[in-house]
């Protein structure tokens, strides 16, 4: 991750690194553990359209 945002400063610039432009997907990581939670519970994943990602 560090050599990531090295490349984004050198690349893009230093306010490429600050939170209004600089994101990771954070939503389709919350899908994917409510799928596996789902998962655990009921022994199978669901469909991906059940858990939209906002």
């Amino acid at each position: 991750m560090l050599n990531y945002q090295f490349l984004m400063k050198e690349e893009l610039g230093r306010e490429w690194l600050e939170p209004d432009l600089f994101r990771i997907g954070a939503s389709s990581l919350l899908a994917d553990i409510e799928r596996q939670l789902e998962h655990h519970v009921t022994g199978a994943y669901s469909a991906l359209n059940r858990h939209p990602i906002g």
